[in-house]
């Protein structure tokens, strides 16, 4: 009689919804889109030596690389909010707005425009 009881509760749970846990989906991972937010300096004087570029903004991975002007920059990951780049006096021999982006996880950033000055 005990064990008729106890198959007819286990009958009921389960009738009434109540399962194990299911493990989630594993789908492929979600990589999210690198934004930058601010670049540090933002401008310097053309002709000026050479300085780190601090990139800060979100969704950086341990691979990210920093682009100056469509060329990719001896790079540091810091965090996922920020990474560094060497920017060489070389870099800074023409006035004008020079594009700087961030590539990781294989997204690309949106561009922030540096003040060649």
């Amino acid at each position: 009689m005990r064990a008729t009881g106890l198959l007819s509760l286990l009958l009921i749970l389960t009738g009434c919804g109540v399962e194990q846990q299911k493990s989630p989906n594993s789908g492929p991972p979600v990589v999210l889109t690198p934004l930058i937010s601010a670049v540090i300096p933002n401008s310097a004087p053309a002709g000026s030596a050479g300085f780190t570029l601090t990139v800060n903004g979100s969704n950086f991975g341990t691979d990210a690389a920093v682009y100056w002007n469509n060329s990719q920059k001896k790079s540091q990951f810091v965090s996922g909010n920020q990474v560094t780049a060497q920017i060489q006096a070389s870099d800074l021999q023409q006035s004008g707005e020079i594009p700087v982006y961030v590539k990781t996880g294989g997204q690309q950033s949106n561009t922030i425009e540096f003040d060649c000055q």
